[in-house]
């Protein structure tokens, strides 16, 4: 028989900022989960049901709520969900789920939420959630939620408001709703395998304002695949829809396009031209590196759709270009789904590839990696390789 964790009640506090937030009773003693955010949530127990998943598995704990649940919630994950988690983590253990008070109360939400990055998957789900679909699906309302993708190192907070600063103004024109929470400290799990949980437990907060959830795939339906990953993303286009309540439901959006035809999709609005930020390396005062792997991929992809010029403000162009040639040389190999992708746009559209990447293709992929790392940077290459020797000669010590 399991030990119990029991979520208490749910409560909100403040005026706005509003702080809702549940206790946690763990056999080994107590923890309290909190959301802090302006717009008023609901006090529903569903998003701290979500976050508390994964480690409840993973420690084998039954799980016992005391507040007030979505009937179609406790459905979805007593029946499917955790047979879901399991798939994609075998470590996870079967549990338990008391619901003490379960209710199909719709919250009368009408909005349409998605969260807003700037990035080229969420770009693409607002631009495609315009004209192009009926009312009732079109975005009215973004999240930017600290919960786990600004960083787990603990400056997170740091970054998530600075980011939040640069985006406040670029958002579209629509609400742009800053969350932030402790659940990062609460799941003790890496961002990527539990990311979807993540976000879709923040919108569940907002049950009376928000009747659907667009959550931003990265992954093409031709990928997707439901078994053991370290990479949640994968398993959306199934799992996204089992976190729906009576009120909110909840969207996988983006599947149907791949990595290439979002950035065809968004190269011509001219509000992504100096706020798409894609980056994994940003440096301070710039959004895009322009020369970290996905920063490449990003830049070779508008370059092959004759769109690079109308993101001179969002990239240093002259810095891609130092290293363009290899670049294309390491997508010419294939080695990942996102290369490959943008290895046949190459063939299909006869986009002209210089000698330099047609040679260098056929060197290791560490060199080239290594290359490109050297070339983006200011010093000379003698001295960028005298210092690599040196650090070399010391590790083998």
């Amino acid at each position: 028989m399991n030990s119990v964790v029991t979520i208490e009640p749910p409560r909100i506090e403040g005026e706005g900022p509003y702080r809702i937030s549940a206790r946690l009773r763990f056999p080994g003693g107590e923890e309290t989960l909190w959301f802090e955010t302006p717009l008023r949530p609901v006090d529903a127990a569903d998003s701290f049901l979500l976050v508390l998943l994964p480690r409840a598995m993973r420690e084998g704990l039954d799980i016992v709520v005391e507040g007030e649940l979505s009937s179609l919630l406790y459905y979805n994950v007593t029946q499917y969900y955790l047979a879901f988690l399991r798939t994609l983590e075998a470590a996870r253990k079967p549990i338990s789920i008391v619901a003490r008070r379960l209710t199909t109360r719709n919250h009368g939400g009408a909005g349409v939420f998605t969260g807003f990055s700037a990035g080229v998957d969420s770009f693409a789900t607002i631009l495609s959630h315009t004209k192009e679909v009926p009312p009732e699906f079109r975005v009215t309302h973004l999240l930017f939620n600290n919960v786990g993708s600004h960083g787990q190192t603990g400056n997170d907070q740091q970054i998530f408001e600075e980011r939040y600063r640069r985006l406040e103004s670029r958002a579209m024109g629509l609400p742009f709703l800053p969350v932030t929470s402790n659940l990062d400290e609460v799941m003790r799990s890496k961002f990527e395998k539990t990311h979807t949980i993540r976000n879709c437990a923040t919108a569940l907060l907002f049950q009376d304002t928000c009747a659907k959830f667009l959550y931003s795939s990265a992954v093409h339906y031709r990928d997707a695949f439901v078994n053991e990953t370290e990479y949640m993303g994968f398993s959306d286009a199934v799992g996204v829809a089992l976190l729906s309540t009576e009120t909110t439901q909840c969207i996988s959006a983006g599947g149907q396009f791949t990595r290439f035809e979002k950035t065809e999709l968004i190269a011509d609005e001219p509000a992504t031209f100096d706020t798409l930020d894609v980056c994994v390396k940003p440096k301070a005062g710039v959004v895009n590196c322009s020369t970290c792997w996905k920063c490449l991929r990003t830049e070779l992809t508008l370059e092959i759709a004759g769109k690079l010029d109308n993101y001179n403000r969002a990239f240093d162009l002259a810095a891609y270009r130092r290293v363009r040639d290899l670049f294309i040389a390491l997508v010419l190999k294939e080695s990942s789904l996102l290369n490959k992708e943008i290895a046949e746009q190459i063939a299909r559209r006869n986009f002209a590839v210089p000698p330099v990447a047609r040679i260098m293709r056929h060197a290791p992929e560490r060199l080239l990696q290594d290359l490109i790392a050297m070339q983006s940077r200011p010093e000379p290459y003698a001295k960028q390789l005298y210092w690599r020797f040196v650090a070399r000669k010391s590790a083998a010590r």
